[in-house]
């Protein structure tokens, strides 16, 4: 067994958390980072992981992290960002730059759909033009 996977058994175990459950919130973690790096990530699946994982520890900076990059790829930019803020309070979130990087992104794709709003609000709403047809 590698030390990482030691000293966080070490760990569960002065929480009371199981050897077993500790081995599922492990694998949990891999699951969401794998599928992270994939190619052409399942962004779906990686919720359900981050889910999962989170059900386990919902402080979990690295889970709230990657869920908030799925989220953000599904176009669901407002609750990427909340995920993302939520994420960054925590210890080892506050100065994570990826963190940053993505609720930055969250705020300009925030910014652009209300432009774009605005703009065919604005379009709807507009007086037609009228025509002079001569007869």
């Amino acid at each position: 067994m590698s030390s990482s996977c030691v000293a966080a058994n070490s760990e569960d175990s002065r929480n009371g958390i199981t050897w077993q459950e500790s081995l599922v919130r492990a694998e949990t973690f891999k699951c969401e980072a794998c599928l992270l790096q994939s190619e052409e990530p399942s962004y779906k699946r990686i919720l359900e992981c981050c889910d999962k994982a989170l059900e386990l520890s919902p402080s979990n900076v690295k889970a709230l992290f990657r869920k908030g990059v799925a989220l953000y790829h599904l176009h669901n930019t407002e609750k990427a960002l909340a995920i993302l803020k939520q994420a960054s309070v925590l210890p080892g979130g506050k100065s994570d730059a990826n963190i940053s990087k993505y609720i930055k992104l969250c705020n300009e794709e925030i910014v652009r759909q209300e432009e774009e709003l605005k703009s065919r609000c604005k379009a709807m709403f507009a007086a037609p033009k009228q025509t002079h047809s001569s007869t």
